[in-house]
């Protein structure tokens, strides 16, 4: 494979949240296009809200492709709630279809959180007028989705015959069964639907059915999905250890961390590779506090000569700049405390990706600024382009706009030089040496991915959204050079 096929393809698996069109039988040889993508959708439990919430999936070429997908193809919703059920139970639609004929007819793919029994997946569907409803569920363990953790839930549909389909569901990347979707459980009803709905079902005037209060994300794919959910033979692996356990010390240097290492509370999001000179490479997030997608995480490389049985010590790539307000003060999971809105006063590296080709080793990672991650993200550019040429730009606390240039000197919306500069700063991979910290005629004043109200905020910072980094190893990952920003 060449770099530039590769680079490709591991540029569309990181920027996750995708609606994939078509079948390709290699994804060296193809490139994925996405057909749909939601984000970020705010879901308030009323008919309003998840009418305009839905209003970009609803329409007549998407509902063509959910329904599609619905019959052989796959549909991936990542979702949370707003607040865990106390008492009761709770029937939540994620995803309807619905018509504006009668509010008697319409298919949902939903779930059902309890607060003693065991949590459901729920598939429900309703033909006409009466009580021609069917439903059916595949049972979860107790609490696995009441509570306000995200969580993401895949359906395949495969059309077995003209009558008939098979669903199988996976939640949280684990398959948790199969539902067999008769003629006349779902497809004797599809064809008439015309409403798309996020977070409840549609019924005409009637109040939203099945209401979700939380937030939601949405990728739907066709056979392509599928064929990766498909179970692979079993084989025996050689004797190996175990790579990395809660409690792995890490050592960043970082301020306030201990000196002799942090005992990180969990790893996640592994990926590996193995080399020319056959080598194994493994990186993974080292989220040394907690277990959330924002707060204090590392991006940290193990790598073994022997095929796995050993692994030499955590090597940090990168761990990004943390606010003096961050509470370092305990392991929040050791504790029972699970904070999903708190402990964001740091900037993150997270979801590590791993490439080898050529002799060179290629590590991509989101990076985040102070924030709740992607779910902060916005969409509007992080650049500005000058000259054919991206550079950063950077923002005060009055939302004024600043340019970082050449040798990390500063300039404002005028075209003006400031006093400000960006230490170690490279404006052609657009990243620094430092991370970001920010000097005003020498003194530091604070650094540019930190916002929030602690200390070492900078007095000028960047945008709150995803950037994506690559770093390069060519000693099998020994030594990593200064990342390069890909995001422009």
């Amino acid at each position: 494979m060449k770099k530039n096929q590769t680079i490709k393809v591991l540029l569309a698996a990181v920027l996750s949240f995708s609606i994939i069109a078509g079948v390709t039988n290699s994804f060296a040889e193809n490139t994925i296009e996405p057909i749909i993508q939601l984000e970020n959708k705010k879901l308030e439990g009323n008919l309003a809200n998840a009418t305009a919430q839905s209003t970009d999936i609803n329409t007549s070429e998407n509902l063509t492709k959910v329904k599609s997908a619905m019959k052989s193809g796959s549909i991936t919703l990542r979702f949370k709630f707003n607040n865990k059920i106390e008492n009761g139970s709770e029937a939540v639609g994620l995803l309807s279809l619905s018509t504006t004929e009668t509010s008697n007819k319409y298919a949902v793919l939903g779930v059902k959180r309890n607060s003693e029994t065991a949590d459901q997946i729920l598939f429900e569907r309703r033909s006409n007028f009466g009580p021609d409803i069917a439903t059916s569920s595949i049972s979860l363990e107790s609490n696995i989705l009441n509570n306000t953790n995200w969580h993401t839930l895949t359906y395949t549909f495969k059309e077995t015959d003209t009558t008939n389909s098979n669903m199988t569901v996976y939640l949280d990347g684990q398959n948790v069964g199969n539902i067999n979707v008769e003629y006349t459980h779902f497809n004797k009803v599809k064809d008439g639907f015309n409403i798309v709905t996020l977070g409840g079902v549609e019924v005409g005037t009637n109040p939203l059915k099945y209401p979700m209060n939380g937030s939601m994300d949405i990728v739907q794919n066709d056979d392509q999905i599928k064929e990766l959910h498909t179970p692979t033979d079993v084989v025996e692996l050689p004797e190996m250890t175990k790579l990395w356990e809660k409690g792995t010390k890490i050592n960043s240097g970082e301020e306030s961390d201990d000196p002799d290492g942090v005992a990180v509370s969990m790893y996640r999001i592994p990926s590996i590779v193995k080399t020319d000179s056959g080598k194994l490479i493994a990186a993974a997030d080292a989220r040394k506090y907690h277990y959330n997608d924002w707060g204090d995480i590392a991006t940290v490389v193990r790598t073994s000569d022997d095929d796995g049985k050993t692994w030499n010590e955590n090597n940090v790539v990168i761990d990004m700049p943390t606010n003096s307000n961050f509470d370092k003060s305990r392991d929040f999971i050791e504790d029972g405390y699970y904070p999903n809105s708190r402990r964001t006063q740091s900037a993150v590296a997270i979801d590590p990706v791993l490439l080898h080709a050529d002799g060179t080793t290629y590590l991509f990672v989101d990076i985040c600024p102070e924030s709740n991650g992607a779910i902060d993200a916005t969409s509007t550019s992080a650049y500005e382009k000058i000259k054919g040429k991206w550079y950063l730009n950077l923002y005060d606390r009055q939302n004024n706009r600043y340019t970082v240039k050449e040798n990390g000197v500063v300039y404002d919306g005028r075209g003006n030089r400031t006093d400000y500069v960006v230490q170690g700063y490279n404006a052609e991979t657009l990243t620094s040496t430092s991370n970001g910290e920010l000097l005003k005629k020498g003194v530091n004043v604070g650094n540019i991915y930190l916002n929030g109200s602690g200390t070492k905020s900078g007095e000028l910072h960047v945008l709150k959204t995803v950037y994506v980094w690559m770093f390069t190893s060519t000693d099998d990952g020994e030594t990593w050079d200064q990342p390069r920003d890909l995001t422009p």
